[in-house]
């Protein structure tokens, strides 16, 4: 958890930083979103609308319509999510591009080639079956199980969030 305060954490966000000057397309899915917005000047605490984890919908706002990285994914897709915390206080000039019911930010940009993924574009409907169950055990009776598992479906339109991602890195070097 980023609120751990680990003094790795700030060497990560200074690391982050150094690349960010460099112009290096950057992609923080998670705890990677919060890290971001962490190094960034962004408040990350534990989720004030409680643990989100099951495939959910995510809703683009329309500023992902100029987005290189997100544009062909507006209105909407379902993806994977897992998550006790949140970026609860954006960092100033942050582009919000996603949310979902329960998260507000679930995707947002900085600059030009900074995003951060709140859901997981890598998870897949086992994956999260298998997170639904382990999150239930961490933390039980905050979450309905039985109605996440029977709502988990597969998620094609975000797993190539990644693909993406890495044309883009490559049209960059």
């Amino acid at each position: 958890m980023l609120t751990d305060e680990f003094d790795w954490l700030e060497l990560l966000g200074e690391w982050l930083r150094y690349f960010a000057k460099k112009h290096v397309p950057i992609l923080g899915i998670c705890f990677g979103h919060q890290i971001i917005a962490h190094a960034w000047g962004g408040k990350v605490l534990d989720n004030p609308n409680g643990i989100e984890v099951g495939t959910k919908q995510i809703d683009f706002r329309k500023e992902v319509k100029n987005d290189q990285l997100l544009k062909e994914y507006y209105p909407v897709i379902n993806a994977q999510v897992s998550h006790v915390q949140s970026v609860i206080t954006l960092p100033e000039d942050t582009i919000v591009l996603a949310s979902s019911k329960q998260e507000p930010y679930q995707a947002f940009r900085i600059g030009e080639n900074i995003w951060g993924l709140q859901f997981h574009p890598e998870f897949n409907a086992d994956i999260i079956k298998k997170l639904i169950v382990s999150k239930d055990k961490k933390y039980p009776g905050k979450i309905d199980v039985d109605r996440l598992l029977a709502e988990v479906k597969e998620t094609p339109e975000s797993y190539s969030i990644l693909r993406k991602f890495g044309e883009i890195v490559t049209s960059n070097s």
